[in-house]
């Protein structure tokens, strides 16, 4: 009896102790994540937002599992086992994506081993056809070369690619779901050709934005880039100190690690924020990109979004920051960039409050001058006096004299410099040129 209880005991410490690793992983809604070592912030934002979000627009459900371990499986059998054991996939139509990434805990941070990305439900022959081209897409931040720094360069390379799976795979249903492609994609055609956009315009990896405002803003954003042909990028990250030692290498450094512009020649404009101490950095490269975006276009640009921040307005902030630049290319793109001396320069906001005064106020005397000549058409009855006496009261007029003495005037002059600055953008031997502060 005694053999036999110490046998089960055995056994159910055995039991709980292979079944331990099971618990170390956390859900965010649609995201998995085995490993328990990524962003927790950006997940859930991902997970329980923007993934739910398109999942609903689309009626396809789009998922992402990270695994620590395949079970002696291949990555494309053990993501098919999850699909159809936890019943993946939209209501109805068991319609959906599913990423697999294969990731183990190392040294730096995560080590890299594989992934992949499948479909299922009823029109999987239709969503099968956007798979070339977004592996092609997914490959170049999910290797290991990407993966092989610290942890919190493997959470951008993680970010970039979740990112960008969401919105390749958005652009590719929109206009065609239900099993019937848009009428403008054929299933298989590379996506993001026609944009040259392969990375999403809005990286919010400090979940600043809800899901609905992320996919307003991503969409505005594209639509500027692909107008103007020159990519109109917003970044967040929690603290730049986790990426490089100043706001301006850490912008640079995202700018050129997500290998972000639109054309040959990578013309960008990116306004990037660092949430732990408030700091920002607008930024701009190629050379239409650094032309539109000038010395002074920039400072001006500035105070377009810099009051919006100050109350933690990040949807308002941003909106008036992609206006701003669509102001400033359509400008550029006229020969005529917002500079000094220019004459496309946009209105500062006191100028735009004093036109609204302005308007208010012409609209004001209108009314005042018709009610003044209302008053004055029920007053034609009254008749001029003939003598100055009938003027003056019953009880006569009590006159006070009072004297004012001059005593003496003062007057301050104060020299006026010319501004000397000349215009144009100062470039780095980068290729970059910026300015930033605190907001």
């Amino acid at each position: 009896m005694k053999k036999k209880l110490v046998t089960t005991l055995m056994a159910l410490v055995l039991t709980l102790s292979l079944a331990m690793p099971a618990f170390a992983y956390t859900e965010y809604g649609l995201l998995y994540d085995a490993t328990d070592l990524l962003d927790t912030d950006f997940a859930s934002t991902m997970g329980e937002n923007t993934m739910y979000a398109f999942t609903e627009r689309n009626a396809v459900e789009i998922r992402v599992d990270v695994v620590d371990d395949l079970e002696d499986e291949t990555i494309e059998d053990y993501a098919r086992i999850f699909y159809d054991q936890y019943e993946y996939g939209y209501s109805g139509t068991d319609n959906g994506y599913l990423l697999m990434l294969f990731l183990t805990e190392d040294d730096t941070g995560l080590a890299y081993h594989d992934y992949c990305v499948i479909c299922g439900g009823d029109d999987q022959e239709f969503l099968s056809g956007s798979l070339p081209s977004l592996e092609t897409a997914l490959d170049q931040w999910l290797n290991e070369a990407a993966w092989s720094g610290d942890l919190n360069q493997d959470n951008v390379s993680f970010q970039a690619a979740i990112q960008l799976y969401v919105a390749l795979t958005d652009e590719y249903l929109s206009g065609g779901t239900g099993g019937e492609p848009a009428a403008e994609t054929e299933p298989g055609a590379p996506i993001g050709e026609e944009s040259d956009l392969s990375t999403p315009c809005v990286q919010d990896t400090a979940g600043l934005l809800t899901a609905q405002e992320w996919e307003e803003l991503e969409q505005k954003a594209r639509e500027i880039s692909q107008q103007y042909q020159c990519g109109v990028y917003i970044t967040t990250v929690d603290d730049y100190q986790d990426y490089a030692g100043t706001i301006r290498d850490c912008a640079k450094g995202i700018y050129q690690q997500l290998a972000l512009g639109y054309g040959s020649g990578k013309d960008g404009i990116m306004l990037t924020l660092s949430m732990a101490d408030r700091d920002y950095w607008l930024l701009a490269y190629g050379d239409f990109g650094n032309t539109a975006l000038t010395d002074y276009g920039r400072d001006a640009m500035s105070k377009e979004f810099l009051d919006n921040f100050a109350e933690n307005d990040w949807y308002g902030g941003f909106s008036d920051y992609l206006e701003a630049c669509a102001v400033y290319l359509q400008a550029a793109q006229d020969g005529n960039p917002v500079d000094v001396g220019s004459d496309s320069k946009p209105l500062t906001m006191g100028q735009k409050v004093l036109g609204a005064y302005g308007i208010a106020l012409a609209v004001g005397l209108v009314i005042a001058f018709l009610v003044c000549r209302s008053f004055k058409a029920k007053m034609r009855t009254a008749v001029e006096a003939a003598e100055a006496e009938e003027y003056v009261p019953a009880g006569g007029v009590d006159i006070h004299v009072r004297q004012d003495h001059f005593l003496h005037t003062t007057t301050s002059r104060r020299k006026i410099s010319k501004d000397s600055d000349s215009g144009g953008t100062t470039v780095d031997s980068d290729g970059f040129s910026g300015s930033g502060g605190k907001f």
